[in-house]
């Protein structure tokens, strides 16, 4: 799509949405934008977002001339909340479209295109079809799935597993699907998801889909293709924030409750769960935590926020991504505190690596695996303690991570907001053809 054809997109977006949109609080997975499902009300108002664009050819003629004058009055997409995958990325723009660009060889851009332009990278953000009323959206493992205002969840992309809910198990998604309860559906808050399953929270309950190796659904049995809630958890506390994270073909999850506790279960190989190493583990609450925001899962690893700012990480070390300032050793069993020096307000773990943002706004941090530079340092060294990966006074940064890149967005008073992308650009993830510099953060051309 060229710069002209998603303005236009954007103007029939700009014509045809005008309702207000809700305010989520506090979530946040993992691999999702700095504020992909953030924790706290600077990070909602990221991620609030509208309608997405999807118009057939004869909706498209009917809005023609709309679109037409907001090309010449020079229509500027706001982008409300970036969130990355594996290898695709997407982002929801004010008043409410989604756009997807990088590899779409399963579906990922939500184009609905089976035809012989399926399965082609691209660079330009392609609009993800019908969709509406969106408010946020959350990428993961070949895949991205968007919770409407109502609370309704729609998924697209990579199906292993039948982590969609469908039952289907589709290998190739291109058109978003619905997620499936196994009872009565629920309006959803959060999602988070992974290569072996999906879990999603809504105002009271959590549920999830998927496979159940190790018993990351949270109940017992074999993996299951609808939306079925977790068992074992407190059933007196509401769910504040969920992530999905991941050891090879099995997962573990993680749960902040509105007490502050953290709980976990499924596969705690590596201490994922902050217990000693075993096959797995029922849920259980995380000892040594305690008033707790937000949590965040990547590759055998977790970290988790607390109310001040404080991050505490723990688990597989490998490539040093508990950020305790050493590369590899033995893993980490207790929770223990990276060592920032000003608060951070939203953490974000995919992968092996980490990207936490100030609770200002104004700086971010990495720390951890550095694949194909996705930190965006100039290099593709691990980085076992924090390192500023930008810092600028009067900017407001949010972020998002993925497993072979990662992306910011960037605000500054009276100028246009800008996308930044940095890592592996082999699927035109970074949304430039070519990156110039691919291993520091450049700016997505299509935003603005």
């Amino acid at each position: 799509m060229t710069r002209r054809g998603l303005s236009l997109a954007l103007a029939v977006l700009l014509g045809g949405c005008t309702a207000a949109l809700p305010d989520f609080d506090d979530a946040g997975p993992g691999s999702d934008a700095g504020t992909d499902g953030g924790t706290d009300a600077g990070h909602d108002a990221g991620h609030d977002a509208g309608q997405v664009a999807g118009s057939d050819a004869g909706e498209d003629a009917g809005h023609d001339a709309g679109a037409d004058a907001g090309q010449d009055a020079g229509v500027v997409p706001v982008v409300r909340q970036i969130s990355v995958g594996s290898i695709h990325t997407c982002a929801l723009v004010e008043p409410g479209g989604v756009f997807c660009w990088g590899a779409d060889n399963r579906g990922q851009l939500g184009d609905g295109f089976t035809d012989g332009t399926f399965a082609q990278n691209r660079a330009e953000p392609q609009p993800v079809v019908t969709l509406s009323d969106v408010v946020s959206i959350h990428a993961g493992w070949g895949a991205t799935c968007a919770l409407d205002a109502a609370g309704a969840a729609r998924c697209w992309g990579h199906n292993t597993q039948a982590r969609f809910g469908d039952g289907t198990g589709s290998s190739t998604t291109p058109t978003p699907v619905s997620l499936m309860f196994a009872g009565t559906p629920e309006p959803l808050v959060e999602i988070s998801h992974n290569e072996s399953h999906l879990c999603a929270r809504s105002a009271t309950r959590v549920y999830c889909s998927g496979h159940n190796g190790q018993g990351q659904l949270g109940r017992e049995g074999a993996g299951n293709a609808r939306l079925t809630p977790v068992e074992g958890l407190p059933l007196e506390r509401t769910p504040r924030s969920i992530a999905a994270g991941y050891s090879t073909t099995n997962g573990f999850t993680l749960l902040a409750l509105d007490d502050g506790s953290v709980w976990c279960w499924g596969q705690n190989d590596d201490s994922e769960c902050a217990l000693p190493a075993s096959d797995s583990v029922p849920p259980t609450e995380v000892p040594g935590l305690s008033r707790i925001v937000q949590v965040t899962a990547g590759a055998n690893f977790a970290c988790a926020r607390d109310d001040v700012g404080d991050v505490f990480c723990w688990g597989s070390n490998h490539e040093g991504r508990t950020g305790n300032g050493t590369l590899g050793g033995p893993e980490v069993e207790v929770p223990t505190r990276v060592s920032l020096p000003v608060p951070i307000g939203w953490v974000g773990a995919e992968g092996g690596s980490v990207i936490a943002v100030t609770s200002d706004g104004a700086g971010v941090y990495g720390w951890g695996g550095n694949t194909q530079g996705l930190l965006g340092l100039g290099g593709a060294d691990a980085q076992p303690s924090p390192r500023v990966l930008v810092m600028e006074a009067g900017a407001r940064f949010e972020a998002a991570i993925g497993s072979s890149h990662a992306c910011l967005i960037r605000r500054r008073p009276a100028m246009i907001d800008e996308v930044l992308c940095a890592g592996s650009n082999s699927n035109l993830q970074l949304g430039m053809r070519p990156a110039p510099d691919p291993s520091r953060f450049g700016v997505v051309p299509m935003f603005p």
